[in-house]
């Protein structure tokens, strides 16, 4: 389903268009295996193309552009038919504040390094604060700015 998106001013970084950049999104390339999900959640929207960016949606985004959501803690697993160079991996958030986790626990890679399959790690992946607030107990998320 092709669905049309605007632009207009954002708060976030988003990626530019790959034909500018030279960054490709190879997500959807992957066969996906996750953790338990969230009630009504789907992992096809992690790799579906639409962005669920907009807290003041139309009924038609609301039925259509999903995000995919998980209790208290998941894994995700992208598997690849053959290696692909990374250059940068984007994460993106949810825009409910009810939704959004500060941070990624583990981020695991298996590469070809000299011929040997070998694995690297990003650990503790924190969001940028700048982009979420928190009540003054600290806990509860008050604002959080769309992707």
């Amino acid at each position: 389903m092709d669905v049309l998106y605007a632009n207009e001013p954002i708060s976030s970084i988003h990626p530019c268009m790959d034909e500018y950049s030279g960054y490709r999104n190879i997500a959807p390339k992957a066969t996906i295996t996750c953790g338990e999900l969230a009630k009504d959640s789907d992992d096809k929207y992690l790799t579906d193309g639409l962005f669920s960016l907009y807290k003041n949606e139309t009924e038609f985004i609301r039925i259509h552009v999903k995000e995919t959501l998980v209790n208290g803690t998941s894994t995700f697993a992208f598997h690849f038919n053959k290696p692909h160079t990374v250059r940068a991996i984007m994460i993106y958030n949810s825009k409910n504040e009810e939704d959004i986790f500060k941070k990624v626990s583990r981020i695991e890679f298996l590469c070809i390094e000299k011929g040997r399959e070998v694995k690297k790690v990003i650990k503790n992946l924190k969001f940028n604060e700048e982009f979420y607030r928190v009540s003054e107990n600290g806990k509860d998320i008050r604002y959080v700015t769309p992707g």
